[in-house]
């Protein structure tokens, strides 16, 4: 496929990429009062148009940053545990997509089952992974001493 720069779409296109670019590049702050100062400890808060409002606890915002081992590890752990459920759900979608456009073949239809099964089961067995792991982080919280322990969430 060649591309002609005479004919005038070619050019109006090129003219529209350029001028959205142009336009995108520019980074223009938003308008805000003076920044308020927090304290050690606190993070600002913001309104839905990026004012500050005051500051906040990072513990009451959900936003404690130091904890024991057991809840980082079990963190990283929640972490792995979602991409891998995600991986289930995509190959889950792929079978599905596999059998919709086997048009008929046995084939493949079979394939398709066959891989939407296993990513059902690999899903249960990631299911039954974050159950236990939270049941023995919290358990292993509880035993150090931690009476607040949730688990790895």
């Amino acid at each position: 496929m060649i591309i002609a720069l005479r004919k005038p779409f070619t050019i109006a296109l090129i003219g529209v990429f350029a001028a959205l670019f142009l336009l995108l590049s520019f980074n223009i702050p938003p308008a805000q009062a003076a920044p308020e100062v927090c304290n050690p400890g606190e993070i600002p808060t913001y309104d839905s148009n990026g004012a500050i409002n005051g500051c906040g606890d990072q513990a009451a915002l959900g936003l404690k940053r130091d904890g024991s081992l057991t809840e980082v590890v079990g963190r990283i752990i929640n972490i792995v545990l979602g991409f891998l459920g995600l991986i289930a759900l995509i190959l889950f979608i792929v079978g599905g997509f596999q059998w919709m456009t086997s048009g008929g073949n046995e084939e493949k239809t079979g394939g398709a089952k066959k891989l939407m099964v296993s990513a059902v089961i690999g899903l249960a067995i990631i299911l039954g992974a974050a159950v236990i792991s939270n049941f023995a982080f919290r358990a292993i919280g509880k035993s150090l001493g931690n009476s607040t322990a949730t688990g790895a969430l």
